[in-house]
């Protein structure tokens, strides 16, 4: 959806089919009503296929292992709601590209059910097929809904951070017009920023612009200081779990990863 040809400095599914495509057939240019070349339809098509089927190997991971039927369905169930929840996320971020003013509460709203709620449910599950009883499931969400904000709050400061290595060009959130916490909460003391997300073309001055104004406003520090207490939170709820040494030391350096990571 981001039309990303690289993400995390790997290419994108979507960019190997294209790559394979075009290895195989000749390029061809067609009026389309979405795509006018024949590699790009091929490419995405196979790409939305490749996650309808992702989402049916992953069920058959639960559903075809010897695991207690009882702890399978409530694992499927974790499963299923995640699925579409993720996806409901989705929605909203696509849609807050088009809407004038998106507030801190929606941003949150949205990256928990984006991007929280797939790695709560990865942890959830874990805790259900391993026997975690019903208070240590809670703690463990609650470490993973925290850390999994914290996540995306990273990420978007990655996007304007010139030392960072996301895998695309600095500023691309910026050039799709994406309501970013960083853009939310400098919205709110230059108005200037707004214009620059309206442009349908954006410069390199128009980027070096607003990322000074993210600076100036006092929004990369906000978002800085609330990915950290976002993390601490998670931390707190982890240590609460009680989980054998072994298992606390993974989530507590998968924490640190999240907060610290450069790509």
């Amino acid at each position: 959806m981001d039309e990303d040809e690289q993400r995390r400095g790997m290419p994108t599914v979507q960019k190997e089919l294209k790559d394979y495509f075009l290895k195989k057939h000749c390029e061809k240019e067609y009026a389309g009503v979405l795509f006018n070349k024949k590699s790009s339809k091929n490419a995405v098509a196979n790409t939305i296929i490749a996650g309808n089927i992702l989402l049916i190997i992953g069920s058959e991971c639960l559903t075809e292992s010897k695991i207690e039927p009882k702890k399978i369905t409530e694992a499927i169930n974790v499963y299923n709601k995640a699925y579409y929840l993720v996806n409901k996320g989705q929605v909203m971020d696509v849609a807050f590209e088009n809407k004038k003013k998106v507030s801190e509460k929606e941003y949150l709203d949205m990256a928990t059910k984006k991007t929280a709620e797939l790695i709560k449910a990865s942890i959830e599950i874990g805790a259900i097929l391993g026997g975690a009883n019903k208070r240590q499931i809670k703690k463990l969400k609650d470490y993973a809904e925290n850390i999994a904000i914290a996540f995306q709050i990273h990420d978007d400061l990655m996007d304007v951070d010139l030392e960072m290595n996301k895998g695309r060009a600095v500023g691309s959130d910026i050039i799709q017009g994406k309501k970013t916490l960083p853009i939310i909460k400098a919205l709110k003391k230059d108005k200037k920023i707004i214009q620059i997300l309206n442009k349908s073309v954006k410069t390199k001055k128009d980027l070096s612009q607003a990322i000074t104004i993210l600076n100036k406003t006092g929004a990369i520090d906000y978002c800085k200081k609330l990915c950290k207490k976002k993390t601490m939170a998670g931390v707190k709820s982890l240590l609460e779990a009680k989980l054998e040494k072994s298992s606390e030391e993974f989530f507590l350096k998968l924490a640190e990863n999240l907060l610290t990571r450069k790509n």
